[in-house]
């Protein structure tokens, strides 16, 4: 897939223009979550986000994999002064080192991406992400040294430290799957009805996932010639 990056989004555009740029991404975002990015084309995005120009996702971002970066990055600076103000204090009280400390700061932040309907939309288009994408190599913003994404990778760097006992591609795909971890639940937090949305069971919820994600990062790896006993594996 063609890896260019397209405009970011910013206040010195036009007001018009990033109000249309914001739109496209917001109905791309939902469309790549419900469907995955391969069957998603242009022009329903154009669509869904009532633009009447079916040309308008390639005037504003290029190609899709410029508007997935643009996701990607727009969500990431959304995220990010919340990490630094949670990484500072964790800082301050020496708990840099701490899993659980660690996996909050790299999850609690996608709380705040709540669209008006009460839903996790970025959730849903990282669970098709880091399922289907991230695998085939699609790049995050987060491999990039841009200015909107220090923090966070700060903060990928921190849990890959607190994991070096594994084998680097090891350690790689347990933050993945931890980080698919939270994004399923705020998924199954999507598809949950309305009126069955109790907010004290939902902070039960991320707490717990949180443990859960914390506990799988930190588990013990076992070479193969300790465990005998996989089933052939």
């Amino acid at each position: 897939m063609d890896q260019s990056v397209s405009r970011p989004i910013n206040a010195a555009m036009p007001r018009k223009a990033e109000q249309v740029r914001r739109r496209i991404l917001f109905a791309a975002e939902r469309l790549f979550a419900e469907r995955g990015i391969e069957a998603v084309s242009l022009r329903e995005i154009a669509a869904l986000a009532n633009h009447g120009n079916n040309n308008a996702v390639q005037y504003h971002f290029g190609t899709k994999a410029g508007l997935i970066d643009a996701i990607f990055e727009f969500r990431v600076a959304q995220m990010e002064d919340q990490r630094r103000r949670m990484m500072e204090e964790a800082e301050a009280a020496g708990l840099l080192g701490d899993a659980l400390i660690l996996m909050q700061i790299l999850c609690l932040p996608h709380l705040s991406l709540q669209d008006e309907d009460g839903n996790y939309p970025y959730a849903g288009f990282m669970s098709q992400y880091l399922t289907r994408y991230r695998p085939i190599g699609l790049r995050h913003a987060g491999d990039l040294d841009l200015a909107t994404t220090v923090h966070l990778r700060r903060l990928l760097g921190l849990v890959a430290q607190r994991i070096n006992y594994v084998p680097l591609v090891v350690g790689q795909s347990r933050i993945a799957l931890c980080n698919l971890m939270f994004v399923n639940m705020l998924v199954r937090r999507n598809h949950t009805p309305v009126d069955q949305r109790e907010e004290s069971t939902f902070k039960a919820m991320v707490r717990d996932t949180i443990e859960i994600a914390t506990d799988a990062l930190c588990a013990t790896y076992r070479q193969r010639s300790d465990t005998p006993h996989w089933f052939g594996l």
